[in-house]
């Protein structure tokens, strides 16, 4: 999947904000039960919703072990309202990938990075079952760089607010 300019157009509006949005955690869908996984972030792009025509950033994870082994897992994330950005940035914190800008993004930065993810079915008010994909933490990235050791981490945390434990 490649990113076409009209993405690099859509994403560009946001990135005077940035620096000031936090980060979250989150996630959402797939068909693999419910469980926590080692997974290989196998591809992503940038894609409109067919139901809201939204914009979204789609994640394909690999499962790498265990029965479900070979198997995709989908996860979509909002990115068009301040709300969607902070899980987004969150999901980006939690792979490893710090940007300035979000228009700064490199899909292929993503593809390769070794991840544990949950899956949980949740139910809506009307009783549709839904699905969330968490992004838990960051095993390794394709050089073989453990996680916790990303060159660019303090240039992120710099724009961030420093919380009530500064």
């Amino acid at each position: 999947m490649t990113m076409s300019t009209t993405w690099m157009d859509d994403i560009k509006k946001w990135d005077d904000q940035w620096q000031q949005i936090e980060p979250a955690q989150g996630g959402r869908v797939s068909e693999v039960p419910d469980g926590t996984y080692v997974a290989e972030i196998a591809d992503v792009c940038f894609d409109t919703s067919r139901k809201t025509g939204r914009l979204l950033f789609v994640w394909d994870f690999s499962i790498a072990e265990g029965e479900y082994a070979g198997e995709t897992v989908r996860k979509f994330s909002g990115v068009e309202t301040v709300d969607n950005l902070r899980f987004f940035k969150g999901d980006l914190a939690t792979v490893g990938i710090y940007l300035q800008r979000l228009s700064d993004i490199n899909l292929a930065e993503f593809i390769g990075r070794r991840v544990e993810i949950t899956i949980k079915t949740k139910k809506r008010s009307d009783g549709e079952e839904y699905r969330n994909v968490y992004i838990n933490r960051l095993i390794s990235t394709p050089d073989g760089t453990a996680a916790g050791s990303s060159a660019h981490q303090g240039d992120f945390l710099d724009g961030m607010d420093s919380g009530p434990f500064a």
